[in-house]
């Protein structure tokens, strides 16, 4: 059942033991001798099962293997997992897998089951400067090569700010942003916008000149906006990762992380309510109904007609992919047609697969049939 977020408290990652495996790092056959190490490497997963017929993951989700000189981490494409791991020649060995314990749209679920599954069974491994292949006794899983991404030209939003050695995350930091071009930084402080200039030396910054706009905002994106500036003007190194940016002082000790902005979300920002929904028997008469959807960050809310809901969802807007977790939703009886209506609604939402917009038309395509939405208008204000 999905559980409400409280947007105010800090996130708090909570680790869950889903499986431990100890896999003998040996295997038949010719060892293969690998001149790249796994140490400090980055991969992204592009196939699962057999080589003859690999699974390619969901598109738009991502999972990935990071190696540190003794641990392996990464997404698996719903979750972040963790383990240790330890290589001999050809030989790898992956065990004590831990993960954390977020729900998602039930495809994404199963394949971050299929893919924790097989991963601690790899025995073997090749890799070459743009690929790895990690094989199991009846499956290969095959990535390839990922690099950090560039200071420069990426859009960033505000992941957390360091206290006393701890990186702090809140609610307010989302609508923190850094862009880096061209020598100049801009972006947005919560409350104000902001820009300076800056210089880069191979992983050295220098920034300056950074000045903000003068809107006066509530006391808690005020400070937040003190804390961010003041941590940003001390910065003089940077690192990136696969999808973060973090800013350190003159000690390397961490300022300011920045995770990459996701790409806008066409279907955000407006009110949606259904005109029209198809079932493989037919349409049904939605003829003064009051079903909506408005889709935010992680959420999808809205009225079925009779009781509120919320669900989590999954968009990859390039592929034109809808996937949402089950709804959770009241269980308030209505009359029959509205009730009837509602649980079909329901139905169809949470076997979405795909949409399109179209001149201001959302038509979400299910399994078991479609939904057609417009963009209600805003109420008027005086």
């Amino acid at each position: 059942m999905f559980q409400w977020l409280l947007l105010h408290a800090p996130k708090i990652w909570q680790f869950t033991w889903v499986g431990v495996v100890a896999v003998t790092a040996c295997s038949s056959g010719e060892t293969i001798s690998n001149q790249v190490s796994l140490r400090d490497t980055s991969w992204i997963l592009t196939g699962l099962g057999t080589v003859d017929a690999p699974t390619v993951p969901i598109p738009g989700s991502e999972i990935t293997a990071v190696f540190s000189p003794t641990h392996l981490s990464g997404t698996s494409g719903c979750n972040r997992y963790g383990s240790p791991y330890d290589t001999n020649g050809s030989s790898i060995q992956i065990s004590e897998i831990a993960a954390t314990a977020m729900d998602c749209p039930t495809p994404l679920m199963e394949q971050e089951a299929q893919f924790l599954e097989a991963l601690p069974q790899a025995t073997t491994f090749s890799v070459t400067e743009d690929e790895l292949v990690m094989e199991t006794a009846v499956s290969t899983l095959t990535f390839r090569k990922l690099q950090p991404l560039p200071l420069e030209g990426t859009s960033w939003h505000l992941a957390g700010i360091a206290q006393d050695g701890v990186v702090i995350e809140t609610w307010m930091d989302e609508g923190i942003t850094a862009v880096f071009a061209n020598g100049t930084l801009s972006g947005k402080t919560g409350c104000n916008d902001y820009s300076g200039s800056y210089r880069q030396d191979g992983d050295s910054v220098a920034l300056s000149e950074i000045g903000s706009s003068k809107i006066f905002c509530d006391d808690e994106r005020n400070q937040r906006e003190i804390q961010f500036l003041t941590a940003l003007k001390t910065a003089v190194r940077y690192t990136t990762s696969l999808h973060n940016l973090t800013l350190l002082d003159t000690d390397n000790n961490i300022l300011l992380t920045f995770s990459k902005a996701p790409p806008p979300n066409p279907l955000s920002g407006v009110t949606w309510k259904l005109v029209a929904l198809e079932t493989p028997d037919g349409p049904l008469s939605t003829q003064g109904s009051l079903i909506t959807a408005q889709f935010m960050k992680e959420l999808v809310t809205g009225t079925g007609g009779c009781n509120p809901y919320a669900a989590g969802y999954f968009l990859a807007a390039d592929a034109y992919l809808l996937l949402l977790n089950n709804i959770d939703h009241g269980f308030e009886n209505c009359t029959g047609p509205v009730q009837q209506l509602e649980a079909a609604f329901f139905s169809l939402m949470e076997t979405a697969e795909s949409f399109t917009i179209d001149n201001n038309t959302l038509t979400i395509f299910s399994t078991r049939g479609t939904l057609s939405f417009v963009i209600t208008p805003s109420p008027a204000t005086n």
